[in-house]
């Protein structure tokens, strides 16, 4: 018995099928034990929605609350005050806490399938820590940043066992996520090859088309199912890492292409690019 259970995390920038995919891995991950659903994202996006229909104050009072939160993003701009980064300071301490609880359940035996997966390496965005992009000279937020990286120092220290990147083109993340900011769009899209996640096992999963529909285009009502690919449609060159290796299977089971053919180290920003080989899921 392992000494905690399989944790998946899957990232992506806005609009790349995160949901999606999470509740396909979750169900194939099911039938070889109990599993769970996480998530450890901000969880601002839905509150903005909130503020927004707040009857007279809500719109400018989101529009105003984005705009704080776009200085704190900004490298070369200053946290716009103590409050903004108050604010900050709390969602962080909120995805500390269901980090917890997605470690108290791996405790238990149960498998995760994680949507995001807090990073040390991009401060300011992209589920990394909020404080530590922009500048300050206000020794209580100072204070409070530094408190801030300890948690997030902790959180990337605990290695998710797998890291499946979900890969999306500039043109289908802004017709999917029309509200958004381009310009935060397109700096998750470039950032997401990168990412290490202080050195878990990652592979590109990139969704060549959901249903009958390219990726240039709408989504479509329903899940996306997996389609099962034989073993010898993957570099051999590549060793073998799969759900196999976390989840016993009957001799002869053919797993879907999710299952399959895992590199063996992280790539680099080209080989995650959506003309290298990455694992697909039509």
């Amino acid at each position: 018995m392992p000494a905690s259970a399989p944790l998946i995390a899957l990232i992506g920038a806005d609009g790349s099928g995160k949901s999606t995919l999470l509740g396909d891995v979750l169900a194939h991950v099911r039938k070889h034990g109990p599993a769970e659903a996480g998530y450890l994202g901000l969880g601002s996006g839905p509150l903005g929605q909130r503020i927004k229909a707040w009857p007279l104050i809500g719109v400018p009072l989101e529009r105003f609350l984005s705009e704080r939160a776009r200085r704190a993003r900004d490298p070369e701009g200053q946290i716009p005050g103590i409050f903004t980064a108050l604010v900050l300071y709390r969602y962080s301490l909120k995805r500390h806490k269901r980090w917890a609880h997605i470690q108290a359940l791996r405790q238990q035996g149960v498998a995760v399938v994680a949507d995001r997966y807090p990073q040390i390496e991009v401060p300011g965005f992209y589920d990394g820590p909020g404080l530590s992009a922009a500048h300050t000279s206000n020794p209580l937020i100072l204070w409070l940043a530094a408190r801030e990286r300890a948690l997030y120092q902790l959180m990337a220290a605990q290695l998710p066992t797998l890291v499946l990147r979900l890969n999306i083109s500039m043109e289908t993340a802004l017709a999917r996520k029309p509200d958004h900011e381009p310009d935060l769009l397109a700096r998750k899209i470039a950032v997401t090859p990168r990412l290490t996640f202080n050195g878990a096992k990652t592979t590109a999963a990139l969704p060549r088309k959901l249903g009958n529909i390219s990726p240039i285009g709408p989504i479509p009502a329903g899940p996306a199912r997996p389609r099962e690919i034989p073993e010898s449609d993957f570099d051999k060159n590549r060793a073998p890492f799969s759900l196999r290796a976390l989840f016993p299977v009957k001799s002869g089971h053919r797993l879907p292409a999710l299952a399959a053919g895992f590199p063996s180290e992280n790539r680099t920003p080209e080989a995650t690019s959506p003309t290298s080989s990455s694992i697909v899921i039509p």
